[in-house]
């Protein structure tokens, strides 16, 4: 989603902002909560659809994968991916 065409430029740049306060509620320790802020910051610097992009989404996503179902955020899931969670009968998006 970050990624993508699917927000504006403005709402993109809100999302990237608020990933450090995102992943200090979840279950990350303080180093993996300093690479979301370093990368986000290196995210937030980029174009969207350039290769700088890339390296700093990817790097985030693999961060969100390691939290339990629970603390993942949908904006860094990958675009057209489903999480296990996300189809349980009953779970909330």
């Amino acid at each position: 989603m970050l990624g993508g065409d699917d927000l504006a430029p403005t709402e993109r740049l809100d999302v990237i902002r608020w990933l450090p306060e995102l992943a200090a509620d979840t279950t990350l320790g303080r180093e993996p909560w300093e690479r979301v802020v370093r990368l986000s910051a290196a995210l937030a610097a980029a174009d969207p659809r350039s290769p700088a992009a890339d390296g700093p989404l990817a790097s985030l996503r693999a961060i969100n994968a390691t939290l339990p179902p629970e603390d993942r955020h949908a904006d860094l899931r990958p675009a057209g991916g489903e999480s296990r969670h996300e189809s349980q009968p009953g779970s909330a998006p």
